[in-house]
């Protein structure tokens, strides 16, 4: 076997010696001591072959935070073969070549469409034991994620990238059955609710001073570009399930609640085609006592900024940046914690029952 190449897409080398390899990269490093390091299994697998470089550059850096065993699976559809090709490299973190150095793995899979039936056979033996193994497949459809049920017994998280917008409501109802369909076989997360920490955050800064006037909310507006947007009832999803509101009425794209104290809290979810940004959402959120004053949250070019207005006058209010919408920062991000965020599932359960609405009368 030829020494490994370090570089973004790897040194060419059998299935069966990978394991090989990689060790004796480590062995042929001069200058320094190398220790390869591993936390976790990260399996990606990607359907659009001309995504390598760029799905190479996402999970640049990731080695740093979450040192492991990276394995990319690239699916050519339009491949009839059976074969599966692998290339492999190590990465470790740059320093004077005299210190010990932490260095991870990446393998490569390439397969054609009839090549992914071997697929789970292959990766059961790559995946280090003992550690815990997340699966990240982008674009991949709820359903097929479903028929892979021998590939979901290899792993402990799937990382979902939900889409921002849904054409229909009976769309997005059962996107939001498939996704509990998925999470009784397997733990999820979802970027997309990665996402939304900034927007979760700025809503709360609103009620630091007083925590308790959260309970006084009694209308919320979403505004967002045409479609259903996933975000906007993401968020309803999470004031519905934090404030215990339960659903009374539905009509189109208006919801009545009840709070737990009986308050009624009126929802309406605004579709303004004459915005193109899907980003461009704005949340608008009047209290009980605050008939004259008006808290919104939107997304501006300079980032997500809050307000509090009085009639025409704003009286505070802040700015926060982008620094969570790089998607590799975001898979970083996911990859911080093992357990569900239970936040996110009561907020997908919360979403679930609206296509229901006899449910919670």
């Amino acid at each position: 076997m030829n020494n490994l190449s370090v570089g973004e897409w790897g040194t060419p080398v059998s299935l069966k010696d990978i394991e090989a390899m990689l060790a004796q990269a480590a062995e042929s490093e001069t200058g320094s001591s190398v220790m390869r390091t591993a936390t976790l299994n990260l399996l990606i697998i990607d359907e659009n072959p001309e995504n390598l470089s760029q799905m190479l550059e996402k999970i640049r850096g990731i080695d740093i935070h979450h040192p492991g065993r990276i394995i990319l699976v690239e699916i050519d559809p339009d491949s009839d073969s059976e074969r599966i090709e692998a290339r492999v490299a190590l990465f470790c973190e740059s320093g004077s070549t005299k210190e010990r150095r932490a260095c991870s793995e990446q393998i490569i899979l390439s397969a054609g469409k009839k090549g992914v039936k071997h697929l789970t056979g292959v990766l059961l033996p790559l995946l280090i034991p003992g550690l815990p193994t997340f699966l990240w497949w982008p674009g991949c459809g709820l359903q097929r994620l479903v028929e892979f049920s021998d590939l979901l017994e290899l792993v402990d998280r799937v990382l979902l990238d939900s889409p921002a917008v849904f054409a229909s409501s009976n769309e997005f109802f059962n996107y939001l059955q498939m996704i509990q369909k998925l999470r009784r076989r397997v733990k999820l997360s979802d970027m997309l609710w990665g996402r939304l920490t900034l927007w979760r955050e700025a809503i709360a800064r609103f009620y630091d001073a007083d925590p308790q006037q959260v309970f006084a909310i009694r209308q919320v507006f979403f505004s967002f570009p045409s479609g259903v947007s996933f975000p906007a009832f993401l968020l309803l999803g999470w004031f519905g399930s934090v404030l215990n509101w339960h659903l009374r009425r539905r009509q189109a794209n208006e919801f009545d609640f009840v709070d737990q104290k009986g308050n009624k809290v009126k929802v309406r979810m605004i579709s303004d085609v004459k915005t193109k940004d899907k980003r461009g959402m704005t949340i608008e959120i009047q209290g009980e006592s605050e008939k004259k004053c008006l808290r919104r949250v939107e997304y501006t070019k300079e980032g997500i900024e809050t307000a509090i207005l009085r009639g025409d006058r704003k009286i505070g209010g802040d700015l926060i940046g982008h620094s969570l919408q790089d998607e590799g920062r975001l898979l970083c991000n996911e990859l911080d914690f093992l357990p569900e965020d239970r936040v996110y599932l009561e907020s997908i359960e919360f979403l679930e029952n609206l296509s229901q609405p006899g449910k919670d009368r």
